[in-house]
């Protein structure tokens, strides 16, 4: 129903604040043509819905038409109903609607992402409402298809958005759907009307969507906060230094058409570096043989392609010389990080917390986790900067996913190494395989983690500058699985738990699942079995750095607290987060007192911007908080420590090159 008026809307509202949740959606437009849509920080609402149980309205704003009331009219009417902790506010995608939502001074106290349920039900389903709706005999219609201008039009598709996402809480949150026979609905006269339900009201409870008490415990107390942090993170932004970037822009042009030039003395011609056609005829003119072909069967001249025929001819190395620098160039270039950068000088990016299945955070508008540091010649990250008497803040968690193979694998021979506060689990690879440290011992480690096979093995070797072939590779995975024989054991034992129960699960508790580990086709069957390994390696490192976020910011829930007050733990573990939660109240004032601030997360580093003056004790402190016992008891016992790498500066990449913090947690023996 839409909702044309002030007075209309305050009857709805008086009506829905009687409810235990409500359910949120919004239709944006761009302040500028341009803008992406995503770009909350520059879009404003043009429409609202909310939905209870099938009872949804649509409240168009002046945005949309002058005649209708303003959104900041309307966020007098919302704020008493956003405030109200006894009321569950649910969006899907709550990142994005509650970045808009601020825009109007509106802030939500006690939220649900729907988005970030039905992923932690099933992440092999698409979390958009539109996949996910045919699962409760939904069908929602594509954006493109939608006349925006047309009221009744864009009016029943926002509250289709609000009714699909009120089902999916309804599942996540009590297991069931239900429905009502006749929806009721208030109209603009304040009466109350009954409409009939064109959806079936028998038993909706889709298989899978459901989330069982720890999941729901999992979601309040871990993910939920981590957006919490994030959405916090993306308002503050990072400081960047437009002046620096352009001299480095200028650097790189400088260089590529330096390269440029010297392709086109090997070559005796211009041509255009940048098309395939025109490399493939200057190849063939030189009497260099191409192997590699695309999916389509053409010669292939990528990246990839050129590194494995380095040797060759000299031009083979200034092509590749040439790509590095046309990547470097993307960031620095107008349309890159330049173009992203917003009039408070600080680049304010979208983190998405469940961007991977594993849980890991992905990064967009612009992609900051893919901005190189070992192979930046340029220190592209040198641009984001703190601002006066500020730091940056840098730490990792040190070789993360080899210490969580440990947890679960308990191989002798890496725990006597991650144990020894000296070792150096790829220097005793490089002994063991009497190979290099870096790069070969390296990736030796990290791919044979998860039972990668000998062509991916020689591949990734011979890119990182070591040439291997298929034979090479396979004695290396032999040797492997002989000096580290508990990883392939725990692999093996994990692929059948998976295929006995249908899942398995993560350090933490939560679990996944993966298609085709029973397939009888090999080449799919194991990459299902490389895919599960690799996922929860990946995901368990992640659910511990979220617990450092959360435990971080003064400004969420005590977790070591609260986790006790809905779950039962050993006693030596109760004892350890009680111990942990006085801890941390000491630790907050600090970060709280010099408004220490989480930035952005790469992979399974995190950046923060802290005072100057304290950045020391900061980063020390943080540290210490990354080496910690999960909040959630782990389902094995932590036989080796968490390291944590790390250091601070007036830029990233100070603060990367700075490393003056290194920390090791403690451990069960």
């Amino acid at each position: 129903m839409i909702v044309e008026s002030i007075k209309h809307a305050q009857k709805v509202f008086e009506r829905l604040h009687k409810n235990d949740y409500i359910v949120l959606d919004t239709e944006t437009v761009g302040l500028v043509e341009r803008e992406d849509a995503l770009r909350w920080h520059r879009m404003r609402i043009n429409m609202f819905s909310v939905c209870f149980r099938g009872e949804s309205y649509s409240f168009p704003v002046d945005k949309f038409d002058p005649k209708y009331p303003s959104m900041m009219d309307y966020a007098k009417l919302l704020d008493p109903i956003f405030r109200d902790r006894k009321i569950v506010k649910v969006c899907h995608n709550i990142n994005y609607d509650y970045g808009v939502f601020t825009i109007y001074d509106l802030k939500m106290f006690n939220w649900w992402d729907t988005m970030i349920g039905g992923w932690l039900a099933d992440a092999n389903v698409e979390k958009s409402l539109k996949v996910r709706a045919p699962l409760f005999g939904h069908h929602l219609d594509e954006t493109k298809t939608i006349d925006f201008t047309n009221l009744k039009e864009l009016a029943y598709y926002a509250e289709q958005d609000v009714v699909v996402t009120d089902e999916l809480y309804q599942m996540q949150s009590f297991g069931k759907v239900i429905r009502q026979k006749k929806i009721p609905f208030l109209t603009s006269s304040n009466k109350l009307v009954r409409l009939e339900n064109p959806l079936p009201v028998l038993k909706v409870s889709p298989d899978g969507q459901g989330l069982t008490d720890f999941e729901k415990i999992f979601l309040r107390l871990l993910e939920f906060p981590v957006l919490s942090c994030v959405l916090r993170a993306e308002a503050k932004g990072i400081r960047f230094n437009s002046k620096r970037c352009l001299n480095i822009r200028h650097k790189v042009i400088r260089d590529i058409e330096l390269e440029e030039k010297k392709i086109f003395r090997f070559a005796k011609r211009k041509f255009n570096v940048n098309s395939t056609k025109q490399v493939t005829e200057v190849f063939d003119d030189l009497g260099i043989e191409i192997h590699a072909k695309t999916k389509k069967g053409a010669p292939s001249v990528n990246y990839e392609s050129l590194f494995n025929m380095r040797g060759v001819h000299p031009i083979i190395e200034q092509m590749i010389n040439y790509r590095q620098l046309k990547k470097l160039e993307g960031y620095v270039s107008e349309k890159g990080l330049l173009k992203e950068v917003f009039s408070d000088k600080r680049i304010h990016c979208s983190l998405n917390t469940v961007g991977a299945v594993t849980g890991r955070f992905s990064s967009s508008k612009p992609n900051l986790q893919q901005i190189p540091s070992a192979k930046d010649r340029y220190g592209i990250k040198s641009c984001f900067t703190a601002p006066k008497r500020r730091s940056i803040v840098c730490l990792d968690l040190s070789q993360v996913e080899i210490r969580v193979m440990c947890l679960f694998c308990k191989d002798p021979a890496m725990e006597r190494v991650l144990r020894d506060p000296k070792g150096d689990i790829h220097m005793n690879t490089a002994k063991e395989f009497d190979v290099d440290r870096s790069p070969t011992a390296k990736q030796l480690n990290f791919l044979l983690l998860y039972g990668g096979g000998a062509y991916m093995l020689a591949n990734k070797l011979s890119l990182e500058g070591i040439p291997t072939d298929t034979t090479t590779a396979s004695s290396y995975i032999d040797q492997y699985n002989s000096t580290y024989s508990g990883v392939r054991e725990w692999r093996e034992q994990a692929y059948e738990w998976h295929r006995k129960n249908g899942f398995y699960p993560y350090l933490l508790g939560r679990t996944r699942k993966v298609e085709n580990l029973s397939s009888s086709n090999k080449r799919l069957r194991h990459k299902a079995e490389t895919q599960l390994a690799n996922n929860i390696i990946q995901g368990s490192a992640q659910d511990w750095l979220k617990c450092t976020i959360v435990r971080c910011d003064p400004r969420c829930v005590n977790p070591d607290k609260a986790v006790l007050r809905y779950m039962d733990f050993s006693a030596s573990y109760a004892k350890r987060l009680k111990d942990y939660s006085r801890k941390l109240v000491k630790y907050r004032e600090l970060l709280k007192k010099t408004k220490t601030q989480l930035l952005v997360q790469v992979h399974d580093e995190l950046v923060f911007e802290t005072e100057e003056s304290a950045q020391h004790e900061v980063a020390d402190l943080i540290g210490d908080i990354m080496t910690w016992h999960p909040y959630f008891e782990p389902l094995t016992n932590i036989s080796v420590p968490i390291g944590v790498e790390g250091g601070y500066g007036k830029s990233w990449a100070d603060a990367k090159k700075n490393e003056v913090i290194v920390r090791r947690g403690d451990y069960d023996a």
